[in-house]
């Protein structure tokens, strides 16, 4: 390698206007670095010094501290020594340092007793005074206090528990003692319409302002009338619903029948209400409640389904008064999930039909 570096630098040289690349070094700045390690080697040395001189004079403190403490206990100790030197020598002296130290004992007690004395006849004033305070204002105040939240608490719970009956009484309707004549004629009978053989009256006032929708769907699929197609009487309305949804109790009663039917209704609840009316729920899937169960009004009774004489999941809702069937959409709106008056009177010799299943029928004519 350096036989081909000589002879490429000699044949450079031969060239014209070539020189050889001079290499300059640039002049190190040691001097740099010296200044640099002495500085550092000073500092070191004044800390070093700094702290030796620290330390000299903190054990200097130390030992004049010791040297105070042992100079006060050579003092007491020598005291005693030079006592019983001079006790030895020159006994008529003795009895100056006993009076003086006797006298000097007994005076120190008694300042401490004359002292704690004061302190002692203080605490029964403390005490005497609110023992003749405490007594007339506890007997006076007690009865007062007491006597008077106790009444009207009393008052209170009262007109709360009024309160609460009378809006059961609202919402609920009757007990069972008020309507004992309603759930015992024609009770135990297994038919729809046990009515059969009853005095039933020609009008009557019933009062439906208590009231809840039987489902929550608000979609007639069938209105109550007459039926050309099945050659039938249709005795309810179809309320949408599908295979599982709650069914609800219209008014409060008490569950009549719970059973089944194949060709009619199916799975079907019957229930009695206070007012005097009668529901029928068709076409069920399960029973919620069992006969002879009172129910209020919004209460769960079934869940919808299909069963019996049906083309499809609905709700088959019929209202009867003693056996005889009403058309339901007299007494409940169900597109607006309401009811059409607070009161519904019954005419035993007018169709009880109404208009609303004519009309019906003539819109799905249309």
């Amino acid at each position: 390698s350096e036989y081909f570096i000589v002879e490429g630098t000699q044949y450079l040289a031969l060239c014209e206007g070539y020189k050889a690349p001079s290499r300059q070094r640039k002049p190190r700045k040691r001097w740099l670095k010296i200044a640099l390690l002495a500085t550092a080697i000073a500092a070191l040395t004044a800390l070093a010094v700094w702290g030796v001189t620290r330390l000299l004079s903190n054990k200097d403190d130390d030992t004049s501290r010791q040297s105070d403490e042992p100079s006060t206990e050579i003092l007491s100790d020598s005291i005693p020594a030079a006592d019983d030197a001079a006790a030895a020598v020159t006994p008529n002296v003795n009895p100056k340092p006993e009076e003086v130290t006797t006298t000097t004992v007994q005076e120190e007690p008694k300042a401490v007793e004359k002292k704690e004395t004061p302190k002692v006849e203080e605490t029964p004033k403390l005490q005497d005074k609110p023992k003749v305070q405490e007594k007339p204002k506890t007997e006076e105040i007690i009865p007062k206090v007491v006597e008077k939240p106790k009444q009207e608490k009393i008052k209170n719970k009262i007109q709360v528990e009024e309160a609460q009956k009378y809006a059961k009484d609202l919402l609920y309707g009757d007990k069972e003692g008020d309507n004992a004549d309603i759930y015992s004629e024609a009770w135990n009978d297994d038919r729809v319409n046990p009515y059969q053989n009853a005095n039933i009256p020609s009008t009557k006032v019933i009062d439906v302002s208590r009231y809840a929708m039987p489902v929550k769907h608000k979609v007639v699929n069938s209105h109550y009338g007459y039926r050309k197609q099945f050659g039938r009487m249709h005795r309810g309305v179809d309320l949408k619903a599908s295979v599982g949804d709650t069914v609800y109790a219209a008014f409060s009663g008490k569950v009549r029948l719970a059973k089944f039917e194949r060709n009619g209704y199916g799975f079907f609840v019957v229930v009695r209400h206070d007012n005097g009316l009668e529901t029928v729920y068709g076409h069920l899937s399960k029973f919620l409640v069992k006969p002879n169960q009172f129910v209020k009004a919004g209460t769960p009774i079934a869940l919808s389904g299909n069963t019996g004489r049906s083309t499809g999941p609905h709700l088959h809702f019929e209202t009867r008064f003693m056996g005889i069937d009403i058309n339901p959409e007299k007494i409940f709106d169900f597109v607006n999930g309401s009811i059409v008056r607070d009161s519904f009177t019954f005419n035993k010799n007018e169709n009880n039909s109404g208009s609303t299943g004519r009309k019906s029928a003539s819109r799905r004519r249309r």
